[in-house]
């Protein structure tokens, strides 16, 4: 279920996140670039935010399999938690 939420939903969601963080057409005034750096930094927050969704979402499914005794397979969910880790800190 919380891989299914990763693939399926997240990665999506993070890659039109991402597109958030380039936004134009608000205009040479400073007030204008001042909106257009909040703006940008929303789109920041909600990759951010997404990012950490799915770290969580990948911590909890490799719960799951390590209570069941898959241990290597919840091991590489885990690896794959750290990545997301990662990126968030880049």
């Amino acid at each position: 279920m919380y891989t299914r939420l990763v693939d399926t939903c997240l990665e999506q969601q993070l890659l039109d996140a991402k597109r958030l963080h380039q936004v134009s057409g608000f205009g040479g005034f400073v007030s204008a670039q001042e909106l257009q750096a909040g703006f940008a930094a929303k789109g920041a927050s909600v990759t951010d935010a997404l990012l950490g969704i799915k770290e969580a979402a990948l911590r909890m499914a490799a719960a799951y399999l390590q209570a069941g005794g898959a241990f290597e397979e919840a091991d590489a969910l885990n690896g794959r938690a750290l990545n997301v880790a990662g990126e968030a800190v880049q």
